[in-house]
């Protein structure tokens, strides 16, 4: 079991310094001639950094998936229902830009640092700034039905959720953005709502945030 936080993915930095990745990015993808709008939202507590990436004007935010950051190149994907678009990008001072790919096409990347109000916050948002993620205090483990180790299945799905100001899943915002079936999805939700948390603080109080949850099963 993954977690991955706050409602992204857990990025290892290894021997990068903190080379100021952490803020909010916006910019745009070139698609053939035709730019839309991208968001990306990266936080930073030592050496582990999150994020969310939305594009287009719906302002729908996705939990960035499988992210490295080796020097100053940062990779990642994004899964838009069974649409997997690979991120991979390049970081130079207060721009990141790149190429974002899908079976096919390749389209061009362009991102710019929104400048925080205060430079000593490792990331702002507006008026609130994050100063830790929630950190997990207590897991169960998911059981596996009957059905899916006869079948011999196994894999990770992946779960979207909301951890509340007192480090509680919230029960109707739960979301599978990666299904394995045969009742594991169910079993995997079972398990994480049971979880406890350390909830995230925002300006020092307790805030509510999303955080993407592998649950793995293996025979």
């Amino acid at each position: 079991m993954r977690v991955l936080l706050p409602a992204v993915l857990a990025l290892s930095i290894g021997n990068l310094m903190a080379a100021g990745i952490a803020g909010r990015w916006s910019g745009t993808v070139d698609t053939d001639g035709k730019l839309s709008p991208l968001t990306l939202t990266l936080y930073q507590n030592g050496q582990q950094v999150t994020g969310t990436f939305g594009a287009g004007d719906a302002g729908a935010q996705s939990p960035i998936l499988s992210a490295e950051l080796h020097g100053n190149q940062l990779s990642f994907d994004v899964r838009y229902a069974d649409l997997t678009v690979s991120y991979r990008l390049t970081l130079s001072e207060d721009s990141l830009k790149g190429d974002a790919s899908v079976p096919g096409q390749v389209s061009k990347v362009t991102l710019t640092r929104a400048r925080s109000t205060n430079p000593k916050n490792a990331f702002q948002d507006g008026a609130r700034s994050m100063t830790s993620p929630p950190i997990l205090i207590h897991k169960v483990d998911a059981e596996y039905t009957k059905e899916a180790r006869a079948a011999r299945l196994q894999g990770t799905v992946l779960l979207q959720v909301m951890i509340d100001t007192t480090g509680t899943i919230v029960a109707d915002r739960i979301q599978v953005l990666h299904s394995l079936g045969l009742g594991l999805d169910e079993k995997a939700i079972e398990a994480v709502k049971q979880f406890k948390w350390k909830p995230a603080l925002k300006d020092g109080l307790p805030a509510a945030v999303f955080a993407s949850v592998e649950v793995n099963f293996k025979l």
